[in-house]
């Protein structure tokens, strides 16, 4: 017998919740069950509290659901804004799951594979990769150091950066079976297919290495000199020190971790411009509907009016776009 299970999927919401409420009610009319939300749920504030109060409005809005609903943090989330918050709702409500403690997730039939973090941030505290064991670390002038060594070393945290650290090699450990597993990761793996990707990204980038999204260049541009065409926006760009890009900027170890697990299905977020964008393996369209084996979808930014469902029939799946 083949179950159905809908998963209303939200990412990048960015603070911009105003209309959630609305958004989840939808979801149930369409028959969603459960909720992932996949990173990148608030912005940094001007101070901690305010930082926490947007975390906590939309934890909220999501215990009063009632839908089983997966959390975890993407690359704008800092510890001492969502962790402390985190547990205070999950504690309140009996419907929310701290994915950040828990990776793997057996449903009627299939699993769901989490992994918090980002590798890239915008001020935010959570990573993945694979150079670090799993914890907590303190990154200071004088380097990084575990939590722990670091208070034992009686330093003090003001001006330090925490880093909630995921070794994603620990997924191996996790005994996953490929065709009935979907990953869920605020990053998405690295494609090659510039056309149809769900990680590519435009951004600005300069010779000491900062990253810059290129729509904030962009609109740097626009405020001092108004609409130009795109080669005097290049132009422009370059004589200021920036390189405008266009790349596929997912993450490399995703892709080689995925390749040797056999992973089919992977849902992610993080890359505005390739929202709502959906491919197999080999960056052939998967048009929406179209129940497959193999999904690779980006399910859109929340904060530019875009989430979706993800709809799961034993190990095929199939996705549908929403545009609030």
């Amino acid at each position: 017998m083949v179950f159905e299970t809908k998963y209303g999927v939200i990412s990048d919401i960015h603070s911009a919740n105003d209309n959630l409420s609305e958004t989840i009610d939808y979801f149930k009319s369409k028959g969603v069950k459960e909720l992932i939300l996949n990173g990148d749920i608030a912005d940094i504030k001007h101070t901690l509290g305010a930082s926490q109060d947007e975390v906590a409005n939309v934890l909220k809005i999501v215990g009063e659901s009632n839908l089983f609903s997966y959390v975890q943090p993407g690359s704008h989330e800092t510890v001492g804004m969502y962790a402390p918050v985190m547990t205070y709702f999950t504690g309140k409500y009996g419907n929310i799951l701290n994915m950040n403690k828990i990776q793997k997730v057996k449903n009627v039939d299939h699993d769901l594979i989490f992994i918090p973090g980002s590798d890239f941030h915008s001020g935010g505290e959570y990573s993945f990769g694979d150079e670090l064991d799993s914890g907590l670390y303190v990154n200071s002038d004088e380097g990084i150091r575990t939590y722990a060594k670091y208070l034992k070393d009686g330093k003090n945290l003001s001006g330090a950066k925490l880093i909630d650290y995921h070794n994603i090699n620990e997924v191996k450990k996790l005994n996953i079976n490929p065709d009935n597993s979907i990953v869920i990761c605020h990053v998405p793996r690295k494609f090659d297919s510039l056309e149809n990707a769900v990680d590519v990204a435009y951004f600005a980038s300069t010779e000491k290495g900062v990253i810059l999204p290129g729509i904030v260049v962009e609109n740097m541009i626009k405020k001092q000199f108004g609409e130009v065409s795109y080669n005097d926006m290049l132009a422009i760009a370059n004589h200021n020190g920036y390189e405008l890009r266009v790349e596929n900027r997912g993450n490399e170890k995703l892709a080689k971790l995925y390749g040797e697990l056999g992973i089919k299905k992977a849902i992610s977020g993080h890359f505005h411009e390739s929202a709502h964008k959906a491919h197999d393996l080999s960056g052939k369209i998967v048009e929406e509907g179209q129940i497959v084996d193999e999904l690779f979808w980006n399910s859109g930014c929340y904060k530019d009016g875009q989430t979706g469902i993800l709809t799961v029939n034993g190990n095929k799946a199939s996705y549908e776009n929403i545009k609030l």
